[in-house]
């Protein structure tokens, strides 16, 4: 991407609906500086996130829009922000607009390029096809695509690009957050702990209870008596010899298969529009003032500038080795500290 750069009139960011802001990628800030930006925040029909919330955040005053999948308003206000940033550039760009569309994993970036080709080509275009692999999980993009047409009037140029994750997430909010909306392998994550959040989200929105009542018909802080009711509607158990007679079986509560099933459903709308953002979901109870909101986006930025002189995040050791060997030697070390 940072090759290609150069070469690039707009970039196009992605960020979920649901967690505007652990979905927030600094480094792609840092790969694109200067460029123009537009955002979207995807799945807004799977998001309670409103407009109100997200400018409270906005604390750069970045254009951005929400974006519903596959809705037809949706993708006719991009191709309108699209066809006005064209309109916009003096002279016109004589190879068209060229922009990137950028994100982290699953975050709809393929399933976005299809729709607008589809779209914004005209009518007889010989070929309208999909020309990006889609997918429910993140990662299926593996690598920076071939530029796609996605418009001949005016001429409109996209890379589709695999997404892009933070060496190290800022604190275990953040790594859940990215677990339940498929930005990181749910197998990385113990789903119990995964699904504990899920209901730490769930009450923190509304404490009645309601977002899980097709389970449980009161409120719960307690994951195992959520993972026990849905054990028991969705006859979720695993048949074992019992300890103290081995000829007899019992059925003990399959948590790990109840958790997954929780994931699925938030996935399926079953548990109505919510937002898994651990600062916003803060924000609807304290109502932080706009200077804390500015530090909390600084310090992520602050954050991955530090990550990127060490890696690592341990000591520099500023001698350096003058030999190969002692080159081999400091870099063991330092694996191994």
């Amino acid at each position: 991407m940072s090759r290609l750069a150069p070469q690039v009139d707009l970039i196009l960011e992605l960020r979920d609906a649901r967690a505007p802001i652990a979905t927030t990628n600094v480094m792609l800030d840092k790969v694109f500086k200067g460029k123009e930006k537009i955002i979207l925040y995807t799945k807004s029909d799977l998001a309670s996130t409103t407009k109100r919330e997200i400018d409270k955040w906005n604390v750069n005053k970045e254009t951005w829009t929400f974006y519903q999948n596959k809705s037809e308003k949706s993708i006719n206000q991009v191709m309108k922000l699209l066809k006005d940033k064209y309109m916009e550039m003096y002279p016109p760009p004589p190879l068209g607009l060229r922009l990137m569309i950028v994100g982290m994993p699953n975050v709809g970036k393929s399933s976005i390029t299809n729709m607008l080709r589809s779209k914004m080509l005209t009518t007889g275009y010989k070929s309208k096809k999909p020309v990006a692999h889609v997918s429910k999980m993140g990662g299926t993009t593996r690598k920076l695509s071939e530029i796609i047409r996605i418009c001949s009037e005016p001429e409109i140029l996209m890379y589709d690009t695999p997404g892009v994750l933070l060496p190290q997430v800022k604190d275990v909010t953040t790594m859940l957050t990215l677990s339940l909306i498929r930005s990181v392998s749910f197998k990385s994550i113990d789903p119990v702990i995964s699904a504990d959040y899920l209901l730490f989200a769930m009450n923190l929105m509304n404490p009645s209870g309601k977002h899980y009542s097709c389970y449980l018909n009161k409120p719960t802080n307690d994951i195992l008596e959520l993972l026990k009711a849905v054990c028991i509607k969705r006859n979720m158990f695993i048949k074992r010899k019992r300890l103290d007679d081995k000829n007899k079986y019992e059925q003990i509560y399959n948590y790990n298969e109840a958790a997954l099933q929780l994931t699925r459903d938030l996935h399926d709308l079953k548990f109505g529009k919510l937002c898994l953002d651990y600062d916003i979901l803060k924000d609807k109870i304290e109502e932080l003032p706009i200077e804390e909101k500015r530090m909390i986006v600084d310090a992520e930025k602050e954050r991955f500038d530090a990550m990127e002189k060490n890696p690592l995040n341990r000591p520099v050791d500023k001698s350096k080795p003058k030999t190969p060997q002692q080159r081999r030697a400091q870099l063991s070390n330092q694996l191994f500290q």
